[in-house]
Formats: C-alpha cells, sequence, structure tokens
C-alpha cells in the first residue's frame, strides 16, 4: 500500500512540474541561464540566487512561485548537495546545490 501512495505521490509531482514547464516556460528559460552562468562563475548555484535576482528587481517574477522547482530539471544540471537556504522566509531549510554541466 505504502508503494502505491509513493509512486502516485511521485506521478503527481511529475505533472505539476511538467504544467509548470509550459505555465512559465519563458521566465523559466531566463532563470536557467541565470543559474548557468552562476554556476560558471561560481562552480555551484542554488535557488536562493534566482530568489536574490527577482528581489533585486533584475530579473521578473516567475507567474507561479512553483516555478522556482522547476530550474535545474533537465540532463545539464548535476546535483551535488544540500545547504541551508539562505533566505529569510525558508527558515533555514536544506535547499539543493547544483552544477551546470556540458
Amino acid at each position: 500500500m505504502g508503494y502505491d501512495q509513493l509512486q502516485l505521490g511521485l506521478e503527481r509531482k511529475q505533472a505539476g512540474r511538467d504544467h509548470m514547464e509550459s505555465v512559465d516556460a519563458d521566465w523559466l528559460r531566463r532563470a536557467r541561464e541565470y543559474a548557468r552562468l552562476i554556476s560558471e562563475a561560481m562552480g555551484l548555484v542554488t535557488s536562493d540566487a534566482i530568489h536574490r535576482a527577482v528581489d533585486a528587481g533584475e530579473m521578473p517574477a516567475p507567474a507561479r512561485p512553483q516555478s522556482y522547482g522547476c530550474i535545474f530539471r533537465g540532463e545539464h544540471w548535476q546535483y551535488l548537495d544540500m545547504a541551508p537556504t539562505t533566505i529569510a522566509t525558508g527558515h533555514g531549510r536544506k535547499i539543493s546545490t547544483w552544477r551546470w554541466i556540458d
């Protein structure tokens, strides 16, 4: 029974991310390019960098906040580790660190 619920949850997560990809495609393209540049300069990147760019007015806000969860989808992003968020509203929760690879 637990596996069925896990599978259903994973399928819903995938469907939600697929939906965000279509709803916010232009924003995600910009956010991914911004993240790629940071990764190439610093060796890694988190979604915090995109949040800071939006907060500073360097990028528009996404159509929906869930779009932040889709930034690092795709074959060129390599998961590295977890680190605490530096965004106050994240309350120090752990977020993924990523690296762009060709």
